[in-house]
């Protein structure tokens, strides 16, 4: 609780040092209710208390209290607590839904939408609309506001969910900007490259059959592009037809 960081740093060293230990682990969620931001809206207790948790291994199971109370700290009012509620967490697929439905995808913080993205670009699940309908939205809307590792970020994280994200962009309706038709290509260039299966290739075909034609043109030059020659896969007749 110091208002010196180096003091703050120190103490977060020794705990991890020690290790977890379930008095420690009780005071340090505690910590993480914290709500209290000061004049610059940080809220340092809460940030080192979430950073220990996961040093001590409290944040290793996504069913544990400690990971409980990193998802409550995604609706704390500091914009670095969230972040670090967003970093702590583990890279489980839980953890997919829960920041898509936490909204912290369009977070008001650059910073939130930020790590939002690399925990999901570092998290492999199979399929999941859900999120891909959110980056979709990430892409075309006001979420990336022009920055460069924002839309890296997005790009990332499509990429890792390239099929719900290909499905979910080849729907908007909404324009989208030249650099985020370039991204469209990237993805589905990557999404060619990775060798898809049948059943993953008909899912986006079926999509292309009813969606933006703009849009449908990127994806298809992105995955003539990646595909692989020698890789081939066999289509349903509606497959063909779409």
């Amino acid at each position: 609780k110091s208002d010196n960081m180096l003091w703050r740093l120190h103490a977060q060293r020794l705990l991890i040092e020690r290790g977890h230990t379930s008095d420690i682990e009780e005071q340090l969620k505690s910590l993480t209710e914290n709500k209290n931001a000061d004049e610059i809206g940080q809220n340092a207790q809460a940030v080192h208390a979430l950073w220990t948790l996961a040093g001590i291994g409290a944040m290793d199971d996504r069913d544990s209290d400690a990971a409980v109370y990193a998802s409550m700290a995604l609706e704390n009012p500091s914009a670095a607590v969230r972040c670090a509620a967003i970093a702590s967490l583990p890279d489980e697929a839980d953890v997919v839904t829960m920041l898509s439905h936490a909204g912290v995808l369009s977070d008001d913080n650059a910073q939130v939408r930020l790590a939002a993205l690399l925990k999901l670009s570092s998290i492999a699940v199979q399929s999941n609309d859900e999120v891909g309908v959110a980056l979709a939205r990430a892409l075309v809307g006001e979420s990336t506001g022009g920055d460069p590792w924002l839309l890296d970020a997005v790009t990332s994280a499509a990429a890792k969910h390239d099929v719900s994200f290909l499905k979910a962009i080849s729907q908007q309706e909404s324009d989208v900007s030249p650099a985020g038709l370039d991204r469209i290509s990237i993805i589905g260039e990557h999404f060619a490259r990775g060798k898809p299966s049948s059943a993953a290739l008909s899912q986006i075909l079926s999509a292309l059959a009813a969606g933006n034609p703009t849009i449908n043109a990127k994806i298809v030059s992105g995955m003539a592009s990646g595909w692989q020659k020698a890789h081939t896969v066999e289509l349903s007749n509606d497959d063909d037809e779409a």
